[in-house]
C-alpha cells in the first residue's frame, strides 16, 4: 500500500458567472520510503494542493472531489478534530516563508518543547533539553534556545522547522518552496539537511518548488503541474526523456544544471 494517495483531486472556490477550480483533477501517489518532487509555476496548484493534504484549504475553498489516502485512510472524510489530531502526529507541513511558520512571540526552545511535551508526553525539563539536541541536530547553535524567531535569518528559521519535523516524527512531510529567497549557499545547506532528514523519517516526502534543480537533487519521483493538472510524472533521471508536455520541457530547458544523478 503507498503512503499516501492522490485520486482525482479538484478544489474549488465560488465565483460568479463560474466558480474557479485551481486544482482539477490531481492525481498523485507516494511510496513509503521516497521523496516526490512537485515542480510548476506560481500558481499552478501546487501550494494549495499541499494545504489540501493538510486539511487547510482556505476559505471559501473546498475540496469538491476525489480523494486523499494516507495509509488506506481517506483524510476528506475526518471531522476537523480528526484531521487536527492528524497533522503534526502523522503529516507534517514545513510552510513557505518559515518567519510565518513559527510563532513570533515564542522562543525557538519552547517552541520545539511544547512540540515534545504534547506528543512525545515528556517532561517540560526533558523537553527543554531534547530541544537542545534537536537543534544541534539541525546545525544550530543551542544557544538560539532562547532567541526569537525574528532574530533569527530565514536559513536559521528553516533549519528551526527541520528540527520541529524530527521532534513530532511523521510519517509525511510536506516542504513547501523550503528554499525560496535563501542565497545559493544556504539553499545548499537546507537541501542536505532534507537528505539527512529523508534518511531519518520512516515515511516520505513532499518537495514542492518552482525550481525543478532543486528537487533534482533529492526526489526519486517528480511531478509537474501545470494550470491545476499534473502533465508529466517520471522518475527524476529519467525526466529530460520522457517529458512530452511543453511545459515540463520549458522548465527543463530553463534549468541547465538539471542533474540526471541518483538522488541523495
Amino acid at each position: 500500500m503507498s503512503l499516501l494517495s492522490i485520486e482525482d483531486l479538484h478544489i474549488s472556490f465560488p465565483g460568479r458567472p463560474t466558480p474557479s477550480r485551481p486544482v482539477r483533477g490531481l492525481s498523485l501517489c507516494l511510496e513509503r520510503g521516497s521523496v516526490l518532487g512537485l515542480v510548476g509555476q506560481s500558481g499552478s496548484g501546487k501550494s494549495l494542493s499541499a494545504l489540501a493534504m493538510m486539511g487547510m484549504v482556505p476559505r471559501p475553498g473546498r475540496i469538491s472531489g476525489g480523494r486523499i489516502l494516507l495509509d488506506g485512510v481517506d483524510l476528506t472524510r475526518l471531522s476537523p478534530a480528526q484531521y487536527r489530531h492528524v497533522r503534526g502526529r502523522q503529516m507534517f507541513l514545513i510552510f513557505q516563508g518559515s518567519a510565518a511558520a513559527l510563532n513570533p512571540a515564542l522562543t525557538v526552545g519552547k517552541q520545539l518543547a511544547e512540540v515534545m511535551v504534547h506528543l512525545r508526553e515528556a517532561s517540560w525539563r526533558k523537553a527543554r533539553v531534547g530541544a537542545g539536541e534537536l537543534l544541534e541536530q539541525v546545525r544550530v547553535d543551542p544557544r538560539h534556545l532562547n532567541s526569537y524567531p525574528f532574530e533569527l535569518s530565514g536559513g536559521m528559521r528553516q533549519r528551526v522547522l527541520v528540527a520541529m519535523a524530527l521532534a513530532m516524527e511523521p510519517q509525511l512531510i510536506i516542504a513547501d518552496e523550503p528554499t525560496t529567497g535563501l542565497d545559493v549557499v544556504t539553499q545548499g545547506e537546507i537541501l542536505d539537511l532534507f537528505a539527512d532528514l529523508r534518511r531519518r523519517i520512516p515515511g516520505g516526502m513532499i518537495l514542492i518548488s518552482h525550481d525543478l534543480r532543486v528537487v533534482a537533487s533529492l526526489a526519486d519521483q517528480i511531478a509537474v503541474m501545470h494550470q491545476g493538472r499534473i502533465v508529466d510524472q517520471s522518475p527524476t533521471r529519467l525526466l529530460p526523456t520522457q517529458a512530452h508536455h511543453p511545459h515540463t520541457r520549458e522548465l527543463l530547458a530553463a534549468s541547465r544544471a538539471f542533474s540526471l544523478r541518483e538522488p541523495c
